[in-house]
């Protein structure tokens, strides 16, 4: 059953890459660094829009946080291949998040206060 299976491990995974794992693992960090680099170097663009929606029941806080989150969302799912550019792409993930938010603060993301 599939249900009886271990997970892959580290070296499973670097098998099926066709990469040894070292390789493996630096190919992972390469692209955690270029996420961050990706986030960090967007983050006006999250500010700008949490501050336009701020004021109708939900903190700026909240919303930036809901809009780092979208825009992580964004960093993971954009093609460059589609032809746009990434900026608008993102917009729109973290303007729906945010809009979303802004107009029904019920559905912020928890986090749980151990996590805190």
């Amino acid at each position: 059953e599939a249900g009886d299976q271990a997970p892959p491990t580290q070296a499973d995974w670097a098998t099926a890459a066709g990469l040894d794992e070292e390789e493996l693992l630096a190919q992972i960090r390469v692209g955690r660094e270029a996420k961050a680099a990706m986030i960090t170097h967007n983050l006006k663009l999250v500010l700008s829009l949490a501050y336009r929606y701020a004021g109708r029941g939900t903190t700026v806080s909240d919303l930036v946080q809901e809009g780092v989150i979208s825009l992580s969302r964004a960093v993971e799912k954009f093609d460059p291949t589609r032809g746009f550019r990434f900026s608008t792409y993102a917009t729109w993930w973290v303007r729906q998040r945010i809009a979303m938010c802004a107009v029904n603060p019920l559905r912020l993301s928890k986090v749980p206060e151990r996590m805190l």
